[in-house]
C-alpha cells in the first residue's frame, strides 16, 4: 500500500516536471520572439516625430518653412506623475521663464491627453543639456520636427494653429495655416522610439526613428525663398525697425519674401507685445508719400502731357530775385528729402494766379513754394527750393512743387485712371486671400478739387497702398512697362508628390511702351546716384528706386537691383521713421548686400 503511494507520488512529480519542461521549452523556443518583443515594448516609448499631424508649407525650392527639426522640450504625462509644480520650478531656471506660467502650460498639456507632447521648441544647446542633466520624470530634450522655426520665420505669413478638443487635432487660425487648413490637415507621422532605463527615465542614447506610413499628407508650395525671407526679416530685426517689406521677381510677379516686423512667437512664449505686432503689415495700407510720384511721371511720359516748364508768377519773382542777389542756381538745388509738405485742404474760393507765357521752354523753377489756383500754397521738401528742375531731377530730388504742378496739368481723373491701370486700386495676390480689402477705396479724392489732386500727387491723403502694390508699380517701371500679378502659392502635392492643384503665373499686361518704362528706370537710377536715395546701392550691386516720407510717419523706399538688368524689386515701408532716404534705404541696402553675398555676387 505504501509502495503504491510512493509510486503515484513519483508519477505525479514526474508529470509536473514534464509539464514545467514543456512550458520552459515553449517559452524559450516557441514563444521566445514574442516574449522578447513584449519585454522590449515595456522598455520603449514612442511618439510623433512631427509636432502636429499636418502637411508642410515649403519654399520655392521645396525647403521646409514648417516642420523644421530643432531641439524640443518633450513632456510624457504618463511618466511625469504629480510633480507639475516641482517640474515647472526646475524648468523655470533653465528656460528663464515664469514658474507659474510653466505650471499652467504643463497642467493644460497634461489634461489634454496622456500622449507625449512638445512643451517648447527652439531650445538652445545649453538649455537642452541642462534639461537632460536635471533628469526630471517624464521630461526630456530631443530633436523633433517642430511646426515653426525657432527664429519665427514668416510668422505673419504662415500664421499658427490651435488645438481643437482633446483628440490631438489642430486647426489653423491665421495666415496660410487658416486659409489652407483643410488641405494641410492629416498625416501619419514617423515615430521616434525611446528606451526607458531601469529607473524609469528615458535614455537619449537609445533613440531611433521609424519609417513613416504617410497617408493623405498634403504639402503647400510657395514662391517664397527661405534665404531671402530670413535676410529681409534680419534686416528689420538688426536695425531695430518696425514695418513691412515685399521682395518680388519683377518679370513674373513671384513674391520672394514678404515681411511684417516685428515678428511674433506662434507658440505664445514671448512677452506681451503691442497689439499691432499680430497685424500683417505687409498687407496693411499706408500713404505711399513721394513713391506715388512715379505714377505721375509715367502718366506724363505716356500721355504726352506738357511738362511744367512754364513758370508761375511767384516762382518767376523768386528766381529773378535770386539771380539779382547773385545766388547761384546750384545753391538753390539742395537735395535731401525731409517731409512731403503740409496737407492741403479744399477751398472753393478760386483765386486767379497770373502765369507766364505757356509757350516758354525754360525749366521749371522751384522756389520752395507753389501756389494753387485756389490760392493755397504747397511747400517743398527743400525750404529754399530746388531751383531749375526737369522731370528727371525733380524725381531725383523729390520736388513737391514740380509734382504738384504736374498733377494739376494731368488732372485728377488721369491720375486715377493710370493708378487703376497700374494695379494700385486692388490688392490681389494669387493663392493668398486678402478679404479685408475687397471693399477698400485705395484712391479716395475729388478730381475736381485742386487741393485733393495736390495731396494725391504727393502720395498723402486720398491714396493708400501696401508694400505689395508698391512692388507691382516698381516692377512695371523696370520690366519694360508690364503690370504683373503677385503670386505667393505655386501648387500643392500629396505624399507621392502628385500635384493636387497648381496656380499658374498670370500673363503680364502691357501698360506703357518700352521706351517710356526705360526712361523712367533711368530716372529712378538717378535718384540713387544723385538724389534722395543716395546710398541705396549695395556694396556689390547697383540699384534704383524712389523714396517717400509721409506726414503720418511711415517712410518708404521702393527699389530694384541690379540697376541695369533688374532681378529683384524690394519695396520697404518703415514705421515712425525720419525719412525714406534714411531708415527705408538702410533696410534695402542691408537686404541687397546680404543677398549679394548669398548669391556669390562679389
Amino acid at each position: 500500500m505504501r509502495r503504491n503511494g510512493v509510486f503515484y507520488l513519483s508519477v505525479a512529480f514526474l508529470a509536473g516536471f514534464a509539464i514545467l519542461v514543456l512550458r520552459l521549452l515553449q517559452l524559450t523556443v516557441v514563444q521566445a520572439d514574442t516574449l522578447q518583443e513584449q519585454a522590449e515594448a515595456q522598455r520603449l516609448r514612442s511618439f510623433d516625430y512631427y509636432q502636429y499631424a499636418r502637411g508642410d508649407i515649403l519654399d520655392r525650392f521645396g525647403r521646409e518653412l514648417t516642420g523644421v527639426e530643432q531641439a524640443c522640450l518633450v513632456i510624457l504625462p504618463a511618466m511625469a506623475g504629480e510633480t507639475t509644480e516641482d517640474t515647472a520650478t526646475a524648468l523655470a531656471g533653465i528656460l528663464d521663464a515664469s514658474a507659474a506660467d510653466l505650471a499652467a502650460r504643463l497642467a493644460e498639456g497634461n489634461a489634454r491627453s496622456l500622449a507625449p507632447y512638445i512643451l517648447k521648441t527652439g531650445l538652445r544647446a545649453e538649455q537642452a543639456a541642462a534639461i537632460r542633466q536635471a533628469q526630471l520624470p517624464g521630461v526630456m530634450a530631443m530633436n523633433l520636427a517642430a511646426r515653426y522655426d525657432a527664429s519665427h520665420l514668416a510668422s505673419h505669413l504662415l500664421g499658427y494653429v490651435q488645438p481643437v478638443g482633446t483628440d490631438g487635432t489642430y486647426q489653423g487660425v491665421s495666415g496660410l495655416e487658416q486659409q489652407y487648413d483643410q488641405l494641410l490637415r492629416g498625416r501619419v507621422d514617423s515615430q521616434v522610439v525611446a528606451q526607458v532605463d531601469a529607473a524609469g527615465m528615458l535614455s537619449v542614447d537609445a533613440l531611433y526613428l521609424t519609417e513613416a506610413e504617410t497617408k493623405e499628407r498634403h504639402d503647400l508650395h510657395l514662391t517664397i525663398d527661405r534665404d531671402y525671407q530670413q535676410i529681409a526679416e534680419d534686416a528689420f530685426r538688426e536695425l531695430g525697425y518696425a514695418g513691412a517689406c515685399a521682395m518680388m521677381n519683377p518679370n513674373n510677379g513671384d513674391i520672394l519674401a514678404l515681411v511684417s516686423a516685428p515678428d511674433f512667437d506662434p507658440y505664445g512664449w514671448q512677452e506681451p507685445a503691442a497689439d499691432d505686432v499680430y497685424l500683417n503689415k505687409a498687407i496693411l495700407l499706408y500713404p505711399p508719400a513721394s513713391t506715388f510720384k512715379t505714377v505721375l511721371a509715367l502718366a506724363a511720359l505716356d500721355s504726352d502731357c506738357p511738362l511744367p516748364d512754364a513758370l508761375d508768377s511767384e516762382a518767376s519773382q523768386a528766381r529773378e530775385q535770386a539771380l539779382a542777389d547773385g545766388v547761384a542756381i546750384d545753391e538753390l538745388s539742395a537735395a535731401g528729402e525731409q517731409a512731403d509738405g503740409e496737407a492741403i485742404t479744399a477751398d472753393t474760393e478760386a483765386e486767379e494766379i497770373e502765369a507766364e507765357d505757356a509757350e516758354t521752354t525754360e525749366p521749371f523753377f522751384c522756389s520752395g513754394s507753389y501756389t494753387l489756383e485756389n490760392g493755397h500754397h504747397v511747400t517743398c521738401s527743400a525750404a529754399q527750393g530746388h531751383g531749375e528742375v526737369d522731370l528727371s531731377l525733380a524725381l531725383a530730388l523729390s520736388c513737391n512743387c514740380y509734382f504738384v504742378a504736374l498733377g494739376q496739368r494731368l488732372g485728377g481723373e488721369t491720375i486715377r485712371s493710370y493708378a487703376e491701370d497700374f494695379g494700385l486700386t486692388e490688392l490681389t495676390v494669387s493663392g493668398y486671400e486678402t478679404p479685408a480689402y475687397q471693399e477698400t477705396d485705395f484712391l479716395d479724392f475729388s478730381a475736381a478739387v485742386p487741393g485733393d489732386v495736390a495731396n494725391v500727387s504727393l502720395g498723402e491723403s486720398g491714396v493708400q497702398l501696401s508694400v505689395i502694390q508698391e512692388a507691382v508699380l516698381t516692377a512695371l517701371c523696370v520690366n519694360g512697362g508690364f503690370r504683373v500679378t503677385p503670386r505667393l502659392v505655386t501648387h500643392a502635392t500629396d505624399e507621392r508628390e502628385n500635384i493636387l492643384f497648381e496656380i499658374a503665373t498670370e500673363a503680364p499686361q502691357r501698360m506703357v511702351d518700352t521706351a517710356t518704362a526705360e526712361a523712367l528706370r533711368l530716372m529712378l537710377v538717378g535718384t540713387v546716384e544723385e538724389g534722395t536715395a543716395n546710398g541705396a546701392a549695395g556694396g556689390y550691386l547697383t540699384a534704383g528706386g524712389k523714396t517717400g516720407s509721409s506726414e503720418q510717419g511711415t517712410v518708404w523706399f521702393s527699389g530694384f537691383a541690379p540697376a541695369e538688368t533688374p532681378e529683384w524689386v524690394i519695396s520697404v515701408c518703415v514705421q515712425d521713421g525720419s525719412a525714406g532716404g534714411v531708415e527705408a534705404v538702410a533696410v534695402f541696402r542691408y537686404i541687397l548686400d546680404h543677398i549679394s553675398l548669398l548669391d556669390g555676387r562679389i
